[in-house]
């Protein structure tokens, strides 16, 4: 069967590429260990139940677990150990064309839930013996749009992956500014310009990881270093309120009775006993 620049925009594939379902079993394992070996074409194996490692012959080492996914593809050579007993079913599609690099890495995916690739995998587990030619297009259709699938979900956990770590890293960096730089910071605006982001964006990828606005963040950071020098020092509070970045002391005291629950005299003299 011939698929015509089927998910050029994900793979970049330079072509068509012909896919043929060749079979697909179900292997009930127990422990030990399968040797290297390699297929000619694409081998999905999905790990039903049982623990245990993936190893390929250029060192790269998998620990799968029940529910996961793993494509093998043409010519990879590769090894599994299982640790436990357990079930695989293993789909092996033949492949013509040129593969584009997407395709020729080995992808592992875990806890699928999708009942059209249910229903797929099922299909491709069954075939009839001397299919006729109609059949035989039904089944690399099905096994081409498994492949493809897998594939095209594996690519978007990666970019999802990719998009959580660099969310992560501005609301990181966001935190570091607002722990050094509490008393002078005036605009949350400024942080985000600092970062390269907008303030939408920071506002919302902060409140995901911290829990907490910025701006609450921020004011909590100035209300903690206003609390240590209240308790440690002897400082007057508009010296306080100046160096911690409040507007004035009045603002100060306003804002630490009402987040705190008490006056700055009244947190001072119960720290100082």
């Amino acid at each position: 069967m011939v698929i015509k620049n089927i998910r050029e925009e994900t793979f970049n594939s330079p072509g068509s590429l012909r896919y043929r379902f060749i079979s697909g079993w179900v292997n009930a394992l127990r422990p030990g260990t399968c040797p290297f070996h390699r297929h000619a074409g694409f081998e999905i194996v999905y790990h039903k139940s049982g623990r245990g490692k993936i190893c390929t012959g250029a060192g790269q080492t998998i620990d799968f677990i029940p529910g996961s996914w793993v494509i093998h593809p043409p010519g990879q050579t590769h090894s599994q150990t299982m640790h436990t007993k357990g079930e695989d079913i293993c789909i092996h599609i033949g492949v013509e064309g040129e593969l584009p690099g997407d395709l020729c890495a080995m992808h592992y995916l875990e806890k699928l839930e999708d009942k059209c690739i249910d229903a797929d995998l099922a299909f491709l587990t069954e075939p009839s013996p001397g299919m006729n030619d109609l059949q035989k297009a039904v089944f690399d259709h099905r096994g081409a749009a498994l492949l493809l699938t897998l594939f095209e979900l594996s690519r978007q956990r990666y970019d999802s992956a990719e998009s959580q770590s660099l969310a992560d890293r501005y609301a990181g960096s966001a935190c570091r500014i607002i722990y050094n730089e509490f008393s002078t910071i005036r605009r949350t605006e400024d942080i985000a310009a600092r970062i390269g982001i907008s303030q939408h964006y920071l506002r919302h990828i902060f409140k995901d990881r911290c829990e907490t606005g910025i701006k609450e963040f921020l004011i909590n950071v100035r209300l903690e270093r206003a609390g240590d020098l209240l308790v440690n020092s002897t400082l007057p509070l508009k010296a306080i309120a100046d160096y911690c970045g409040f507007s004035s002391e009045r603002h100060l005291c306003t804002v630490f009775k009402k987040l705190r629950g008490v006056s700055p005299g009244a947190f001072r003299a119960a720290g100082q006993k």
